[in-house]
């Protein structure tokens, strides 16, 4: 997972990019996730909202809100963020509908999870989190001069194209 502020001046508002767990229905989808951290976190949990569409009982994909107990009444400092994308809760769910299916019918449940997936969570994302991961490295993209494909540069220094911020 990434995690890094939104902007320098305000670190109680960070964003997330969760990458899908492998044998899941989310597997290879990068996630984005928007959290605003109270003043007295970790004591209490941080609101997090997903800014990525998920076919989820959890989460209203509409508008990103969540509702699943790990982030209300069973907080704890030791929780992680990507508990919230692979631990459905359909008997606290968001959306009823999706609840239904995924304890009725888990393999139809799984098929369009994993459709969603490929639809709003793979096709054109590799660049996003290549970029997030440069910025919150450090290092700054010059579009104008990268290469299709190219790979962040990571600990190993710029190419051309990437320069340190």
């Amino acid at each position: 997972m990434l995690l890094g502020p939104v902007e320098d001046d305000d670190l109680f508002h960070w964003q997330a990019t969760i990458m899908g767990p492998a044998d899941s229905p989310f597997e290879g989808g990068v996630f984005f996730l928007s959290v605003h951290f109270p003043p007295n976190y970790p004591s209490r949990p941080p609101e997090v909202s997903l800014l990525t569409k998920v076919y989820h009982p959890n989460i209203n994909s509409d508008d990103g809100s969540i509702w699943i107990d790990i982030l209300r009444q069973n907080w704890s400092p030791a929780l992680t963020l990507s508990k919230v994308i692979i631990n459905p809760n359909p008997d606290e769910a968001l959306v009823p509908e999706i609840a239904h299916i995924y304890k009725t019918d888990r393999a139809k449940y799984e098929t369009t999870a994993r459709f969603w997936t490929q639809i709003e969570a793979q096709e054109g994302t590799e660049d996003l989190v290549v970029q997030r991961y440069c910025l919150l490295e450090g290092w700054e993209v010059d579009c104008s001069t990268s290469v299709e494909g190219e790979a962040c540069p990571g600990p190993q220094g710029p190419d051309e194209g990437w320069r340190r911020t």
